[in-house]
């Protein structure tokens, strides 16, 4: 479930998606390999919480960055959806992966 910028989360008791708000990574840390790190070990909590998927919004031009991590656009939202997500602004886009049980 989408969230429009400045709002609280909903939480669901049976979620089984795992939502990624935020990565950063200091300058002189970067291509050291720790953001990759953050992200599997996100992915293998949500696994092991029993989600199926990880989803999160795309900022700051990182599209191609999350793509190389195995997330894909999703491009079929609903109208609301994409209101909520215009919130973000013009270059926010919502991305999901799929977990690999068997990694």
């Amino acid at each position: 479930m989408l969230t429009a910028l400045g709002r609280r989360f909903t939480f669901s008791d049976n979620a089984d998606c795992l939502y990624l708000h935020d990565l950063a990574v200091a300058r002189q840390a970067s291509g050291s390999g720790i953001a990759t790190a953050l992200i599997n070990e996100a992915n293998r909590y949500a696994k092991r919480q029993g989600c199926s998927f990880s989803a999160l919004i795309s900022f700051q031009n990182s599209v191609e960055f999350w793509q190389r991590h195995g997330y894909v656009l999703l491009l079929d939202l609903s109208v609301p959806q994409r209101a909520i997500l215009k919130t973000c602004g013009d270059r926010a886009f919502y991305m999901r992966k799929v977990l690999d049980r068997s990694e």
